[in-house]
């Protein structure tokens, strides 16, 4: 009797934990590309109530295709149990492949739209504490290193990264030079991550294998480039043969070290707090509440397609809008039909410091 009192027990706590684990996972909608094509996420969240760093996992597939159940299947738990909230998107595919309701080609730059506006999902997320990373393996790896090279995630994990596209040994690998040309048509080096690297990038941990389906020259030059920018970062050349996230269970304990290590820094370029609105012409615009000052006040900027600053919209690529001496902050933001922009957010006052709505509308780009 015992026995089955035990045995039942152990079965009820069994169910108990796997309807909690069931219950943390989701999938949901972080945005809409700019073609209309719905994005989601998978997430798993960590115990507790929050709010937690952010943990982009990127899946690769060679542009065209992949899903986000490879990098949620092998490593969200671990992340999860580092503390890190789990959120692995799907990204607008070159051809072949396409999402359900894609309607562009998916090729360069509308991948790298889309994890740009899952970073800036995350950062809007009122369960994230305003630190985003990014683990991302094969294509996925080199759209986590546009995103650090954007300085737009506190640091990211590489497995197998395609960053030199144009690199001609590498193109001498006939799947390489037929994945890359797929995804950025004549427009190789401007779609190479490794051309958003700079001294100032995020942290970066990239990691391969000796015997990679990965072009050997894409790791070395990767880096070469970042020992000779002088940029934060961590490189691993593992024995044997593999690729992207095949190495995870390998170097998970040395990649959420890494991760760990950059936790706590804010960088106040990096709040972005609005969901990307596309003007139409591949520029995007996002609100923030600016730290640039003592005060924090309204800041909208716009960026080109490849993520760097407009100078043609405001005071180089910026906006400041102030409603008074205390703080403030555009949580939100919309683009209208006629080109002018609707930002709202909220104004502190001596009474009450951090709820009083406000509302600013933008007449002219």
């Amino acid at each position: 009797m015992k026995t089955t009192s035990k045995f039942t027990s152990v079965i009820f706590a069994s169910l108990l934990f796997l309807s909690r684990i069931a219950i943390s996972q989701q999938i949901e909608t972080y945005g809409i590309a700019d073609d209309g094509t719905p994005l989601h996420w998978k997430i798993l969240l960590p115990s507790g109530s929050g709010p937690w760093p952010f943990a982009l996992a990127i899946h690769g597939g060679g542009f065209k295709s992949g899903d986000p159940g490879l990098p949620f299947n092998v490593c969200a738990q671990d992340l999860v149990n580092a503390g890190y909230f789990v959120a692995c998107p799907e990204y607008r595919l070159a051809p072949p492949g396409q999402l359900v309701g894609q309607t562009s080609d998916g090729r360069f730059p509308d991948q790298t739209n889309d994890v740009m506006l899952a970073v800036a999902k995350a950062k809007a997320d009122l369960r994230c504490n305003g630190e985003v990373f990014a683990v991302g393996g094969s294509a996925g790896a080199s759209h986590s290193a546009w995103l650090a090279g954007k300085h737009l995630v506190n640091a990211a994990v590489l497995m197998s990264p395609a960053m030199q596209f144009d690199d001609p040994v590498s193109l001498k690998n006939s799947n390489f030079n037929h994945d890359v040309n797929n995804y950025a048509p004549n427009n190789l080096s401007a779609a190479s991550p490794l051309g958003m690297l700079t001294t100032n990038d995020s942290p970066i941990f990239v990691a391969a294998y000796q015997q990679d389906s990965m072009p050997a020259p894409q790791y070395n030059l990767t880096v070469a480039d970042l020992v000779r920018l002088g940029a934060p970062h961590n490189s691993l050349l593992l024995a044997g043969q593999g690729h992207s996230f095949d190495m995870w269970p390998t170097i998970k304990d040395q990649a959420i070290a890494f991760l760990n290590a950059h936790r706590g820094h804010h960088e106040s370029n990096a709040y972005i707090y609005a969901q990307p609105k596309w003007d139409g012409h591949g520029n995007i615009t996002v609100g923030y509440a600016n730290t640039e000052s003592s005060d924090s006040d309204f800041l909208l900027a716009r960026l080109n397609p490849r993520g760097s600053l407009d100078p043609t919209f405001g005071v180089g690529g910026k906006v400041r809008t102030s409603f008074g001496d205390l703080n403030g902050g555009a949580n939100g933001a919309a683009l209208q039909s006629d080109g002018k922009i609707v930002a709202v957010g909220f104004q502190a006052t001596f009474s009450n410091q951090s709820t009083n709505f406000a509302l600013a509308r933008y007449l002219g780009q």
